[in-house]
């Protein structure tokens, strides 16, 4: 399918409720490309650090200061666009996500206001899978209570009376800024090879682009993967992202003792032990991502 030309945009607005990296970057992307002039609206307790919100507001692109956590400030929230990309993530505790509820009990005031959203979930949701692969089509039986609340926002939003919705699940979000950098200088160790597990990830401009082509794209109440669908066994993400930045690899050890070194958080994202498939998103949407694997990322980083 085919992007939408420039003139089926015109007069269209869309909002991004939880502006922070990657609503920013979608921000950005879409002001400098030919949806220049598509009404944007920012939504979050934070103004987003993009000139063209943060210098120079218009009619074009304004922000709209809004806590999901509390009622009362979303009472501004059924003035938003029609088109939706949903970024907020759920609460830390519970297995709810009450700030989903709390948005569309506030944006479907409005009939029909709400026609298309995207969601970008977790592929968390899958639970662990001992290094097998997992489509969309994989039972969903998270591990952990993040997984829960992010399967209960994504049936909010499936019930919901929004036209459209496309869910996008995404792994694990990196970017030159968003690299495992503390880690590694702190010499928390690695898994050896006999226990390591796979990770996935995407990069958040892809992630960025991918939420703009899934309000089009999309296919209604429809879930993708929005992983590059080239896992990396994670002491070796950890090795290659040391080699690249000229730091010292982490020390691989055996799986009690890298447990023990580590936060509980720290631990519950490598429970998950899966391979990500991506092949409905190529399939569908024709999509071709600029960084198609974490290795050609890391070798652009050392491009002179």
């Amino acid at each position: 399918m085919k992007p939408w030309k420039t003139s089926r945009l015109r007069g269209a607005k869309i909002s991004i409720v939880g502006c922070g990296d990657v609503g920013e970057r979608l921000l950005a992307l879409l002001s400098n490309s030919p949806q220049a002039q598509l009404g944007c609206i920012a939504v979050g307790r934070r103004r987003p650090d993009v000139p063209v919100i943060a210098d120079k507001p218009s009619n074009h692109r304004r922000f709209i200061s809004a806590d999901l956590d509390d009622r009362h400030s979303l009472k501004r929230i059924p003035k938003l666009a029609p088109w939706l990309v949903y970024l907020a993530p759920p609460p830390a505790t519970g297995t709810l996500d009450s700030r989903m509820k709390h948005f569309l009990a506030a944006a479907l005031t409005v009939p029909k206001r709400a026609q298309r959203c995207v969601y970008v979930s977790t592929t968390g949701v899958y639970g662990a899978a001992q290094g097998a692969w997992v489509t969309e089509t994989s039972p969903l039986k998270p591990t952990e209570l993040r997984g829960l609340r992010r399967i209960d926002a994504e049936n909010r939003l499936k019930q919901s009376n929004i036209s459209t919705v496309i869910i996008l699940r995404a792994p694990g979000i990196y970017a030159r800024e968003r690299l495992p950098i503390d880690r590694i200088q702190k010499g928390l160790p690695a898994f050896i090879a006999a226990h390591d597990v796979p990770t996935n990830h995407i990069h958040a401009h892809d992630l960025a682009r991918l939420c703009w082509l899934g309000l089009f794209r999309g296919r209604n109440r429809r879930s993708y993967n929005a992983a590059d669908g080239l896992p990396m066994m994670h002491a070796d993400y950890l090795s290659a992202v040391a080699h690249t930045l000229g730091l010292q690899a982490p020390p691989r050890l055996p799986r009690e003792q890298v447990q023990a070194a580590l936060s509980p958080v720290a631990w519950s994202m490598l429970a998950g032990a899966r391979r990500v498939s991506s092949e409905r998103l190529h399939s569908e949407w024709g999509v071709r991502l600029r960084y198609p694997s974490m290795t050609a990322f890391l070798q652009g980083l050392r491009a002179p």
